[in-house]
């Protein structure tokens, strides 16, 4: 127990300098996991007496999203290439103008809130005491962190995905709505460029 509390302060502690730094935009991250999240949420829940609790989730989700963006930071990075071209017999090397973000410190309030929901639900629907509390925590960092770890996850109830995909979503919604630059670049038609 102590080495997962041990483990787990470690990797909180990284994921935490992580919502300081930028970070490459990318489609995956912005468009592709959370629209993918929706429909494993809308396909996963299946019980009319969960309805009640999912409006809540998702009304909490939506306002978690918007809180979220007000840290948002978004910036071009010129990144050099190992090509270069040659003009007048002088190598010049060939920069690619990249988009970079970072959540700031809203991100990191609003993801705390969360996993907190994630967790809790997890432990009362599936019966999980508190001693199961830092090995769920390290799960949910690594699934942020890591993700192939989100898109593995096969295990989650559908409240874990109706949280992450519709918080992701109302995130991305408002940051269109506020950063031209990010707009500009999840919205154009080659995903791949």
């Amino acid at each position: 127990m102590l080495v997962e509390i041990i483990i787990v302060i470690l990797v909180l502690g990284y994921f935490i300098k992580d919502q300081f730094e930028f970070a490459q935009v990318t489609h995956l991250r912005y468009l592709f996991l959370p629209i993918g999240g929706l429909l494993v949420f809308l396909t996963t829940i299946n019980h009319l007496k969960d309805l009640p609790l999912a409006i809540i989730l998702g009304l909490i989700a939506i306002a978690i999203g918007k809180f979220q963006t007000s840290s948002f930071e978004v910036r071009y990075k010129y990144l050099h290439t190992n090509l270069v071209y040659q003009a007048d017999g002088v190598d010049y090397p060939i920069t690619k103008k990249e988009l970079f973000s970072k959540g700031g410190a809203n991100y990191l309030y609003g993801w705390l809130v969360i996993a907190f929901f994630q967790i809790s639900i997890s432990m009362i629907k599936h019966g999980l005491n508190m001693s199961d509390l830092p090995s769920e925590l390290l799960a949910e960092i690594f699934k942020d962190l890591f993700v192939i770890f989100r898109i593995t996850d096969s295990e989650s109830g559908w409240w874990v995905w109706e949280l992450y995909s519709i918080s992701s979503i109302s995130y991305l919604i408002c940051l269109i709505r506020s950063s031209p630059l990010l707009a500009q670049h999840i919205l154009k038609k080659d995903p791949l460029n």
